[in-house]
């Protein structure tokens, strides 16, 4: 099972960590994840099946823009 992480930083108003979300292959798997305001953490609960994988990260900052990576 992979360690899924990554950091973002917003230097406006701030990234809302209420507001990310975390997508593996399409399904959202935010609940299961540690999320702040500049990193996230996951570890699939079993392992993944072979071959690619997409992850998705959204990302909302305190003024509501939104990115997607």
């Amino acid at each position: 099972r992979p360690q899924i992480t990554g950091t973002y930083t917003d230097t406006g108003s701030g990234i809302d960590a209420r507001k990310v979300q975390l997508l593996l292959d399409g399904a959202d798997v935010t609940a299961l994840a540690v999320v702040s305001d500049s990193f996230f953490t996951f570890k699939p609960a079993a392992d993944l099946p072979a071959g690619r994988h997409a992850v998705t990260l959204v990302l909302r900052d305190a003024a509501g823009n939104e990115t997607r990576r």
